[in-house]
């Protein structure tokens, strides 16, 4: 069996609550993966237009313990993944969706020749021919205003570029095809840990420190269900980074200037010049001086 799965939202969902809880907005590198390069072309566009930020059912934690990750996990009903990390962060989408109406149930024959259970919708399917795509695109209204897009498509060579046809399916310009009024649908149960190794390596410079940041770890946790009633689709995506570059404290080893100023003010108080003559072990407390 070939069945595959990729999900980008949680993936765009984590490093933007990473930016937000730890690092600030900072631009990611790959370090010359292909899939990598296509991945942050793509981040940095939808992050940039705040269209990251507009996505509902995804929540993200972002912590320097590994162990509160992965109870968070646990708590939203994943297994934990993560391994001991510099900083990490999960994110968990978890959408439920119900046609406008119940379909029927139908005998189904797949195109190898074996019987699956499958139902049939008519309310709310719409059918397109999209450039760039063989088979027409199926689009199916749900109760919460959402839309479930299908394709039938040969397997694709990765994840990535699953993903890519699935951009290919929503192109605005699609246009209707007026010779189907209804769909047939096997029913779908997906249980998938998808390769996350194409993460490893990518990279960055925190905004708000300058540490250097790297992916040491990437998992992901791909569950979706769908039958006459709905679909539901829950995924979890970890991600963990090793710190490649140390912070190091400015060291005052030299003479320095030192002075004050009080909250609102403009006026230097107190200033000095402190060489090595008085670099001494304070002779009481400050309270005492």
């Amino acid at each position: 069996m070939t069945s595959t799965a990729l999900d980008v939202s949680t993936i765009a969902h984590a490093l933007l609550a990473l930016e937000d809880e730890f690092l600030g907005t900072c631009r990611w590198a790959s370090s010359g993966d292909p899939a990598q390069d296509w991945f942050l072309r793509w981040y940095h566009g939808i992050r940039d237009l705040g269209a990251i930020k507009s996505l509902t059912n995804i929540e993200a934690l972002a912590s320097t313990d590994y162990n509160q990750l992965n109870k968070f996990l646990v708590k939203k009903g994943f297994d934990p993944k993560f391994g001991p990390l510099d900083l990490g962060v999960a994110s968990v989408l978890d959408m439920l969706v119900e046609w406008l109406t119940v379909g029927e149930r139908v005998p189904f024959t797949g195109a190898d020749g074996n019987s699956y259970p499958a139902f049939k919708l008519e309310d709310g399917v719409r059918v397109t021919n999209v450039r760039g795509l063989d088979s027409p695109v199926v689009t199916i209204d749900t109760q919460s205003g959402a839309t479930v897009f299908l394709c039938m498509i040969p397997e694709p060579a990765n994840g990535m570029e699953l993903v890519r046809q699935a951009m290919v399916a929503m192109d605005p310009g699609r246009k209707d095809n007026y010779n189907y009024d209804s769909v047939v649908l096997p029913t779908v149960d997906l249980n998938l840990e998808p390769d996350m190794g194409w993460m490893l390596g990518i990279n960055t410079v925190s905004s708000r420190t300058g540490g250097q940041l790297s992916v040491s770890q990437a998992f992901q946790q791909f569950r979706f269900r769908m039958n006459e009633r709905g679909a539901r689709a829950k995924v979890a995506t970890g991600i963990g980074f090793e710190c490649t570059s140390v912070s190091t404290p400015l060291v005052f080893d030299r003479p320095f200037m030192c002075f004050m100023v009080q909250q609102g003010s403009v006026v230097p108080l107190a200033v000095l010049y402190a060489d090595t003559d008085v670099w001494l072990e304070p002779a009481g407390s400050l309270e005492e001086l």
